[in-house]
């Protein structure tokens, strides 16, 4: 809903902004299927035991969430105008309904062991989270 509202306010500086077609914003529902589709992949799925496979949902849902924050407290008129280009949503649309579907490796903050050597990287994420909170 909230990119199906974005793509809305991208069409509202047009001339003929009250006839555009509802065809226009059914887009912003592919990154549903995406999300119910990667759900399932994950759920059926059991070479992901410590690792995903393409971007887990809820960091789609918390990009997406973060939208109207940005919107309404970002004071950077690029990012604005660029919030509000029906164009770069659909792109963001089809990259991030993309990703989620994708066989790319992306790690997880699942230990298998608690050995130092296996879980370097993840330990430095979590020390740059942590610096990144504090700060």
């Amino acid at each position: 809903m909230i990119l199906f509202q974005f793509l809305r306010m991208s069409f509202v500086k047009e001339q003929n902004a009250l006839d555009v077609s509802i065809g226009w914003l059914l887009p912003a529902f592919i990154l549903s299927c995406a999300s119910a589709f990667r759900l399932a992949k994950f759920n059926t799925d059991s070479t992901q035991q410590y690792g995903f496979k393409g971007v887990p949902t809820p960091a789609v849902g918390l990009l997406v969430a973060s939208f109207p924050l940005i919107y309404w407290y970002g004071h950077n008129d690029l990012v604005t105008q660029l919030l509000l280009n029906k164009w770069v949503l659909y792109g963001l649309i089809i990259l991030l309904s993309w990703l989620m579907m994708s066989n790319l490796p992306i790690m997880a903050l699942k230990f298998k062991d608690y050995s130092l050597k296996n879980n370097v990287p993840k330990l430095i994420l979590l020390a740059i989270a942590v610096i990144a909170g504090v700060y």
